[in-house]
C-alpha cells in the first residue's frame, strides 16, 4: 500500500484495499506457470516446497532480473530481499500459530508442510515477486501501480524468458505418454513393474494410507541403487523427473493431500520412468541387434567392458544427451521407453547375480534385491 498510487484505497467497502484484489488477480491469472517455475528451481537442492538462496539467485540470474545498474535490482537487493520475505512471514506465521494456541483452537498447519529457515516456500516466492516487482518498476517510477509493476515482471520478463524446460507437466503427457504404443511397453513389463514399485514404496514403513506411495527420498536411492544416475543424468534432473509426475492436489493442507503431493502411485512412477528415459542415454534397436546382443542392459555392460571410450561416448555424447524438456529424436519414444525399463530390470538382475535372465523380475527376487541395496 506504501508503494501504490492509490493507497489503501477501498471503493467497495469490504475491507480488502482494492489493489491486493488487483496484485491478487495477477497472481493468479499467471499461478500455473508460476508453480511450475517455482518447482523447476526448488529442484536445485533436491526440494519439493522451499526455495534456497543460491536456487533465488540462480533463478533471478536466468530471468535476467538481476542487474548490475540497477538502483534497486542489484544482487544485494535480491538477496535482502529473499532474506527480508523469509523473515516477514516466519514472523507472521509463529505470531498466528501463537494467536490460535491462546484461543484454544488446533494449529492450523498440522498437516501442512514443515517451514524452512533461510527458504522461501511457494507462497514466500509469490510475495517476493511482488517485492521485486515493486523494486524494479515502482520504485524506478517506471510503474506508479503495484499491480501493474507485478504485471510487467510476469507477464513480461519472466514469460519472455521461459523455455521447454519450465513446460508445464501435462505438456509432456500429451505428446508422448498418452499414446497406444506406450501403454503397450508399459503393459509388457506391468507385472515387474509393480514388483519393483510395490518393494521399494514398501520399504519406508506405513505410510498413513491405502495406498503404496514412493517419496522422494526412496526414489533417488533406489535410481542409485539401479544405477541409473550417473554422467548421463543428474540428481537433478531426476528429482524433476518425480515432480513433473506427481498428480495435482486439491488441498496440500490435508493429510491425504500431503501424502499425494508429496509421493508417487504406481501409475505417477510409470510417468516418473518415462520422462527420465527421455535423459537418459540409451542404444538404439539396430545397435543393440548389432552387437548381437538382446537387451539394453546387455549392450551396455558388453560397451562398458570391451570399449570404455565408446561407453563414455554414449554417455556424455551430444548425440545422445537430451536436455531437461526435450525428447531424444534418434527414436521412436516407445523404443527409448522399453530400453530404460530393460535397464532398470537388466540392473537388478546384475545385481542377483543372473546371468541370462528371462526380464520377468519377481517378487522373491525384489526382496533379495532389496536386502542387497541401501534403498533408505
Amino acid at each position: 500500500m506504501r508503494n501504490d498510487d492509490d493507497g489503501g484505497k477501498d471503493e467497495d467497502g469490504d475491507g480488502i484495499p482494492d489493489e491486493v484484489k488487483e496484485v491478487g488477480e495477477v497472481l493468479w491469472q499467471h499461478h500455473r506457470m508460476l508453480c511450475t517455475v517455482f518447482s523447476f528451481y526448488a529442484a536445485v537442492q533436491q526440494e519439493l516446497y522451499h526455495l534456497h538462496l543460491n536456487a533465488w539467485t540462480l533463478f533471478a540470474k536466468e530471468f535476467q532480473l538481476v542487474s548490475k545498474n540497477s538502483k534497486f535490482c542489484k544482487q544485494s537487493d535480491l538477496d535482502r530481499l529473499f532474506i527480508a520475505v523469509d523473515a516477514q512471514s516466519k514472523r507472521q506465521e509463529k505470531e498466528a500459530e501463537n494467536a490460535a494456541i491462546k484461543r484454544g483452537e488446533h494449529s492450523h498447519k498440522k498437516h501442512s508442510v514443515e517451514e524452512k529457515e533461510n527458504a522461501l516456500s511457494r507462497t514466500e516466492f509469490l510475495i517476493a515477486l511482488i517485492h521485486l516487482a515493486i523494486n524494479k518498476y515502482v520504485l524506478t517510477k517506471a510503474e506508479t501501480d503495484v499491480s501493474d509493476a507485478l504485471d510487467r515482471l510476469i507477464g513480461i520478463d519472466i514469460t519472455s524468458q521461459l523455455t521447454d524446460a519450465h513446460a508445464h507437466p501435462d505438456s509432456f503427457r500429451r505428446a508422448y505418454l498418452y499414446s497406444q504404443p506406450v501403454a503397450q511397453v508399459f503393459q509388457f513389463h506391468e507385472a515387474s513393474l509393480r514388483q519393483i514399485f510395490s518393494a521399494i514404496a514398501r520399504c519406508g514403513g506405513v505410510k498413513n494410507s491405502s495406498a503404496e506411495t514412493m517419496d522422494l527420498k526412496e526414489w533417488m536411492a533406489s535410481l542409485h541403487a539401479m544405477e541409473i544416475v550417473g554422467a548421463d543424468l543428474t540428481d537433478r534432473e531426476a528429482v524433476l523427473c518425480f515432480v513433473w509426475s506427481r498428480m495435482a492436489v486439491a488441498d496440500a493442507t490435508s493429510l491425504r493431500g500431503v501424502i499425494k503431493d508429496s509421493s508417487l502411485k504406481f501409475e505417477d512412477w510409470l510417468e516418473a520412468i518415462a520422462r527420465l528415459a527421455c535423459l537418459k542415454a540409451l542404444p538404439t534397436c539396430q545397435e543393440i541387434r548389432d552387437a548381437g546382443c538382446t537387451t539394453t542392459g546387455e549392450y551396455m555392460d558388453m560397451l562398458h567392458e570391451q570399449d570404455e571410450t565408446a561407453y563414455c561416448e554414449l554417455l556424455k555424447g551430444k548425440e545422445r544427451k537430451t536436455e531437461w524438456g526435450g525428447v531424444p529424436t534418434h527414436q521412436p519414444f516407445f523404443h527409448t521407453l522399453s530400453h530404460m525399463i530393460e535397464l532398470m530390470i537388466c540392473r537388478i538382475e546384475k545385481k542377483l547375480g543372473v546371468t541370462g535372465g528371462d526380464m520377468q523380475i519377481s517378487e522373491t527376487e525384489m526382496a533379495r534385491w532389496m536386502k542387497s541395496v541401501k534403498v533408505v
